[in-house]
């Protein structure tokens, strides 16, 4: 039997729960499972992920704090307004559409979808 964490011990219990705890994951694997099935986890993971491909672009001390604010608005939040590159790394990464979250780069935007 393998060693488990205590907290990704084996359990019988639901599809995604016997998904997680498959016995031939690696313990990376049943991590990253167990972050996609807490919504704020998993978009701060998806967006991490993102902001570190964009090669082009220096990283700015700002930009965790932008995290922190959209992985708390995206999966809880219908429509969300933030500057154009969150806009186009949560279109992207497939967030937006996964939350069924209108994300928009002004709030000028928000009269458009309100009429």
């Amino acid at each position: 039997m393998d060693t488990y964490p205590v907290g990704l011990a084996p359990h019988p219990g639901t599809h995604r729960q016997r998904k997680l705890y498959g016995q031939d994951r690696t313990l990376t694997q049943k991590i990253v499972s167990l972050i996609d099935l807490v919504p704020c986890w998993q978009v701060e993971r998806c967006l991490a992920l993102q902001i570190e491909k964009q090669w082009t672009r220096q990283l700015a001390g700002n930009d965790v704090y932008d995290i922190a604010s959209l992985t708390a608005a995206i999966p809880y939040c219908d429509v969300v307004v933030t500057e154009k590159l969150w806009v186009h790394l949560c279109g992207v990464s497939g967030l937006s559409t996964q939350y069924n979250t209108t994300v928009l780069s002004s709030v000028l935007d928000i009269a458009k979808l309100l009429a």
